[in-house]
């Protein structure tokens, strides 16, 4: 009897493990890529749809759209940069240092541009010292900019013009410490921060707690603590109606994790295992991509159910980025092998590949170089895929081969 049991178990398992491999069938798009642009020692930058991006050369800034032509130039040192998903406003934060009886002091400046490269404001920063450094953020139309401080748990909320909007702390009475995770992301009625009051630690046990804030003033409308861990990711869907927030606990080697998902009400609507690096939001439907260092998956995020996984196998290799269409039917994933070299960390052997909504493989294109800082973006209506990295920019035409 026990038999028979072991092998209904194991008959079950498989059955599972099927349904979530995805079969192949005949492709159904493909890239068609446009002759790449080059620049030298730069590190890119895009909104949500690809449409504009800001180079980075030393020691000035250059902000390109995607076509590779000059917006505008900035002075200084770029250490942060963001864009408004609609791609009308563009920020840097701008370092420079200066010796004072032989201790080195850091002064900040976030530097705010339009569309079109015209400078609209800046915001000096008084001294600072914290490690690690300031997040930047826009929500969707370009104003307010959040600035979050990961070593103070403050934040302060800036109009285009450099205005302070609101300044205020995550919580009471936080103590420095550089190592409080921090994440911050945007819709375009809210600010969402994920983070904590101390680090969690073997011997001290806290609950990671995320804050959400309206966007015209920065008021804060609810937080919500997940269970107790470190704070390990945050997303939020276009149009600001579904948050992931991600946590993590370790002990010895192994790793629990969960995924809350929650809506704009802050109301738990389901939770799943595991970790997440990247997570983008179907616009429609229920269907949320999650890309973690070795594995790309897509689940129900109303019900919590999977429904499809991919896997790497390869040896050292790593998911860099991923993009997807507004409906999640095209999925492109850039994968490759971490590689130190020229004092520099660089992704060997990339690999740029597509799957459809059932995580089934389109296409797979190996690139000849390799990348620094690489990163995806699509357009929104899902025909230009944008590959950007240091030093090269390459779009693509998307191509479907079914009618």
């Amino acid at each position: 009897m026990r038999l028979v049991f072991q092998k209904i178990k194991s008959v079950q398992l498989l059955l599972l493990l099927a349904s979530l491999t995805p079969a192949q069938s005949s492709p159904q798009f493909r890239l068609e890529a446009s002759a790449p642009l080059s620049r030298s020692h730069s590190i890119p930058m895009l909104d949500q749809t690809g449409s504009c991006l800001g180079w980075f050369e030393t020691p000035r800034s250059t902000l390109l759209d995607a076509k590779g032509r000059v917006l505008a130039k900035s002075d200084g040192k770029i250490l942060k940069h963001a864009i408004s998903s609609d791609g009308s406003a563009f920020a840097v934060l701008e370092k420079t240092t200066s010796s004072k009886d032989q201790i080195n002091e850091s002064f900040f400046t976030i530097r705010c541009f339009n569309r079109g490269g015209q400078p609209s404001g800046l915001y000096n920063f008084s001294q600072h010292r914290d490690v690690p450094l300031p997040q930047i953020v826009f929500n969707a139309a370009g104003s307010p900019l959040l600035v979050a401080y990961p070593a103070t748990a403050r934040l302060i909320f800036l109009n285009q013009n450099g205005q302070v909007l609101r300044e205020l702390p995550l919580f009471r009475e936080a103590p420095y410490s550089n190592e409080r995770p921090l994440f911050i992301a945007a819709s375009a009625d809210a600010f969402i921060v994920l983070s904590q009051k101390i680090p969690s630690t073997n011997a001290i046990a806290v609950a990671p707690t995320m804050i959400y804030f309206s966007n015209n003033k920065g008021e804060e409308q609810w937080r919500r603590e997940l269970s107790v861990g470190t704070a390990g990711g945050l997303a939020i869907s276009e149009d600001g109606a579904w948050i992931a927030a991600g946590r993590y606990v370790v002990t010895g080697e192994r790793v629990e994790s969960t995924i809350s998902i929650f809506n704009s009400r802050g109301e738990l609507q389901t939770q799943t295992a595991g970790l997440f690096r990247r997570a983008i939001f179907a616009k429609n439907g229920n269907r949320l991509l999650l890309m973690d260092r070795r594995l790309l998956r897509a689940i129900d995020f109303r019900r919590g159910a999977a429904l499809w996984q991919v896997n790497l196998t390869r040896p050292a290799e790593m998911f860099i980025d991923m993009a997807a269409d507004s409906e999640c039917d095209k999925i492109f994933a850039l994968a490759g092998a971490s590689a130190f070299k020229d004092k520099r960390f660089q992704w060997a052997q990339p690999r740029l590949r597509g799957f459809d909504n059932k995580g089934r493989q389109q296409f797979e294109e190996v690139l000849s170089n390799s990348l620094i800082s690489p990163l995806l973006k699509i357009s929104n209506d899902g025909h230009r895929l944008t590959l950007a990295a240091e030093g090269f920019l390459q779009n693509f035409s998307v191509l479907n081969l079914t009618k």
